[in-house]
């Protein structure tokens, strides 16, 4: 169910919502949930792969340069699906960025 929660909010786009955008939002999940920090072994609630992924896919959508260092710092988390997502994320959102900068 989270993960479809995370999909659904990249839908509505980068409101916000009580003085948050989404993407604040959502990077605040990611810092507090979703990378394992290797000096911290004891963890605790952990994103789940799927969930990490659609956030990546939100981030994707509706992120801006603030979303492309964190997913640049997910991209290099190893090989896995997330890397994969954070990569093709990182390029939309700087394709995104730099369009609108040019106009």
């Amino acid at each position: 169910l989270e993960t479809y929660a995370y999909h659904a909010l990249g839908i509505a786009g980068n409101v916000t919502i009580r003085g948050k955008t989404v993407e604040q939002f959502l990077l605040e999940v990611i810092e507090k949930r979703g990378m394992k920090l290797w000096w911290n072994p004891f963890q605790k609630h952990l994103l789940n792969p799927a969930s990490l992924e659609a956030i990546c896919d939100t981030l994707g959508r509706i992120g801006t340069c603030q979303s492309a260092k964190v997913l640049k710092q997910i991209a290099k988390m190893g090989e896995g699906p997330h890397a994969l997502k954070a990569r093709e994320a990182m390029k939309k959102v700087e394709e995104r960025t730099s369009g609108s900068a040019q106009e």
